[in-house]
């Protein structure tokens, strides 16, 4: 037999209209485009088979959202979906990514192993190892190896109908197999495991961007718009705590400070610490650059002024605090000195520190020393890395394994407000605080590639257009709190009032910071 194969474009009319076919095959209806004076693409496809009798249009695509092509035309099918016998209760049933909500199946059925027993959620490299498939029926424990033998087995099973244990459908289609329609998810692939899917979701979950790929182009499902207030607000809403910015909680230690530099300002928050690490936002906001007469920027005065406005400060407590304190300046601050201006920041340091018993510590981000088990590490740099320009005296550096303390300061966002170590911020936050809580808000973790071409977890911000600069002052603000401590959160009142003040208890030996001074904070 001859036949002739036409190829259409959906972006042309006219290649969409011009021949008649019997067979008309779309892919990726989903992604077409409709042209504004001539209607549906679709529909222009769909028209090409009007001059033959028995004739057949085939449409594929992965879904998008409630304006899906794809799931209208599956949704006036017979929406059959593809059942696989259990191999060891032999119940056939749809692979489904999460459990059943409701029905006779509610809580069975669907992807387990994502969380620890504690409810918190795994990695997505240890999902990847522990995920496993459980029966809707009988919770019978279904693994990957098993996966072959069930595709081989399956059967398509209409809407109305269901599947019995010999594979034979039962019950009436509700709808005519003229318009057939079939749904098949990732979750059926051989070449990919149930621990691939559950990592995928786990890395997905916290954007909503790369959750929509999932949700579309692995589940095959429609993607919602989200009708819940935006994280930011949610965050900002529920860690608002009772003291107003600027005013201390009665029942904090000392304070930190964490500052970020920019080429023309500094971001800093001051954040308020407590026994078990407990803490509270104190106040957060930016130095902007000063420029003279010429308009030429003048040197270090946004830093200048982050020194007289912020460290040089006192801060007034709500009542005094477990050590007898009315008020408490900066205990100590970290400041980044890796990114940008890092000649002027390290200058601006070592004459800071001059007049002021080494309060600013300068920090770099370094993942790398986590790996030894550290979360900080010191050292002594005797030269710019970028200019090579030696400097004088020596550049003290903290490097900071950022990602940890990301993943710490995440993890305190759910406990209880009236709990152990929970991460407060002042109240009125909503108010004057959206580009702070967009910022803290906008990194999430991605899958990223090596140039070996392994995946590895990675933190970025979700949109490049707000920034993440109060995000980075509060790790900083946390991993100089653990400094302070050396990592020990327990009788912080004790430790830090005044020798003289000090009640003899040989039990509670006198613990040091990593730099051997004394974590005591005395002045009135």
């Amino acid at each position: 037999a001859r036949n002739l194969i036409f190829l259409g474009y959906a972006g042309s009319t006219q290649t969409l209209s011009g021949e008649a076919c019997k067979f008309v095959f779309v892919t990726e209806a989903d992604r077409w485009r409709d042209h504004f004076k001539q209607g549906s693409s679709f529909d222009k496809a769909r028209q090409r088979i009007k001059a033959f009798f028995s004739s057949l249009v085939f449409a594929e695509s992965s879904p998008t959202d409630e304006t899906s092509l794809i799931l209208a035309l599956f949704e006036d099918s017979d929406q059959r979906r593809y059942n696989l016998p259990c191999q060891r209760c032999g119940h056939h049933q749809e692979l489904r990514c999460f459990p059943h909500k409701e029905g006779p199946f509610a809580g069975r059925g669907g992807i387990q192993g994502l969380q620890h027993a504690n409810g918190n959620w795994l990695t997505p490299s240890e999902a990847r190892l522990a995920a496993w498939y459980e029966c809707e029926a009988d919770g019978c424990r279904i693994e990957d190896r098993h996966k072959h033998d069930m595709n081989t087995r399956g059967v398509w099973c209409p809407r109305g109908q269901t599947v019995d244990r010999r594979g034979d459908l039962v019950g009436t289609p509700e709808r005519s197999p003229r318009h057939a329609g079939f749904h098949l998810s990732s979750l059926y692939s051989e070449m990919l495991t149930f621990g691939d899917v559950a990592a995928e979701y786990l890395a997905t979950r916290d954007d909503p961007a790369t959750k929509k790929v999932f949700i579309n182009d692995w589940l095959a499902l429609r993607s919602y718009a989200s009708k819940r207030p935006p994280k930011w607000k949610t965050i900002g809403q529920r860690l608002a705590a009772g003291h107003p910015r600027g005013k201390v909680p009665d029942w904090a230690i000392f304070l930190t400070c964490g500052a970020d530099v920019q080429d023309d300002c500094v971001y800093f928050v001051v954040r308020a610490w407590g026994e078990g690490c407990r803490s509270a936002l104190v106040v957060r906001g930016r130095c902007n650059q000063k420029f003279n007469a010429d308009g030429e920027a003048i040197r270090s005065s946004d830093l200048d002024e982050f020194g007289s406005m912020v460290l040089n400060v006192r801060f007034p407590l709500l009542t005094a605090n477990p050590v007898g304190h009315q008020s408490l300046p900066v205990f100590r601050a970290g400041i980044d000195c890796q990114g940008h201006r890092q000649a002027e920041v390290a200058e601006w340091v070592r004459n800071f520190n001059a007049a002021s018993t080494e309060r600013v510590y300068t920090f770099a981000g370094d993942n790398r020393i986590a790996q030894a088990g550290e979360l900080y590490k010191f050292s002594l740099v005797d030269k710019n890395t970028k200019t090579g320009k030696p400097y004088p005296g020596g550049l003290r550096l903290w490097r900071i394994a950022v990602d940890v303390f990301k993943e710490d300061i995440r993890s305190r966002w759910e406990i209880p407000l009236d709990g152990p170590g929970v991460w407060l911020l002042y109240d009125g936050i909503l108010t004057d605080g959206e580009d702070y809580l967009r910022q803290i808000c906008n990194e999430v973790k991605r899958v990223d590639r090596s140039s070996s071409g392994q995946k590895k977890m990675i933190w970025r911000p979700a949109d490049n257009r707000i920034g993440n600069h109060y995000w980075d002052c509060e790790v900083y603000s946390r991993a100089m709190a653990e400094i302070c401590v050396s990592g020990n959160w327990k009788d912080l009142a004790f430790r830090a009032a005044p020798p003289v003040d000090r009640v003899p208890q040989p039990s509670r030996p006198e613990v040091t910071t990593p730099d051997g001074r004394a974590f005591c904070v005395s002045d009135r």
